[in-house]
């Protein structure tokens, strides 16, 4: 993704752990090799921003990891790390 002022702009009404959730999920499409962003990396690029707001919303860190095996396990044979 291209950054330009424009995208500075559109980012600056976001709070912070949106904009470091959105900064995180290219980084974990990039971790199953998948050549797009999808709502599984944004919920990844979630667990890395904003972890208590996840440990609350699914309890513990094990399913944490459990959503990440899940979403491991739903790619295709190629895109699996």
């Amino acid at each position: 993704m291209l950054w330009s002022s424009q995208t500075n702009v559109m980012f600056e009404r976001y709070t912070d752990e949106a904009r470091r959730t959105v900064f995180f999920a290219p980084f974990e499409a990039s971790q199953f090799g998948t050549p797009y962003i999808g709502l599984e990396h944004l919920l990844l690029g979630l667990s890395r921003a904003d972890r208590p707001l996840v440990l609350r919303m699914l309890g513990t860190l094990e399913a944490v990891e459990s959503v990440r095996q899940k979403i491991a396990e739903s790619l295709p044979a190629g895109q699996r790390i």
